[in-house]
């Protein structure tokens, strides 16, 4: 196997990443996130030319929630509600289009679904760096 390079796509890949995108269905492609201030794409490229894409975007993501032992769910949903808006301001002032919960307990999940947010059909993986 050769080792391929890298290097960020300039606006003449414009055309084959678009190309690309549609033609691997099984990406589910959001069309939206080519308008995002925050995106950038990095191509994997040859000798012979570019081999891949990665369209790369800043999204906020919103961890576990510590709540009081026992908080009523009107609580909760009012807690969540208000955290939404302040993620959003957040997002807003960096140029962020995405908002991301990590959320395990099924109430508190229906509670965000209900605030806005949807659920994903895809494996959630997390790189932590040092």
């Amino acid at each position: 196997m050769k080792q391929l390079k890298l290097r960020f796509a300039s606006p003449e890949d414009a055309a084959t990443l678009l190309e690309w995108l549609q033609a691997n269905p099984e990406n589910d492609f959001d069309k939206d996130i080519l308008q995002y201030p925050t995106l950038q794409v990095v191509c994997a490229y040859s000798d012979e030319g570019p081999v891949a894409y990665l369209p790369v975007q800043k999204a906020l993501v919103l961890e576990s929630t510590a709540r009081v032992p026992g908080i009523s769910d009107a609580d909760s949903a009012q807690a969540l509600r208000d955290f939404t808006k302040a993620a959003e301001l957040m997002a807003s002032a960096q140029g962020i289009r995405e908002i991301y919960f990590l959320c395990k307990d099924d109430r508190l999940a229906a509670m965000a679904r209900g605030h806005g947010y949807e659920e994903l059909p895809w494996k959630t993986l997390r790189m932590k760096l040092q």
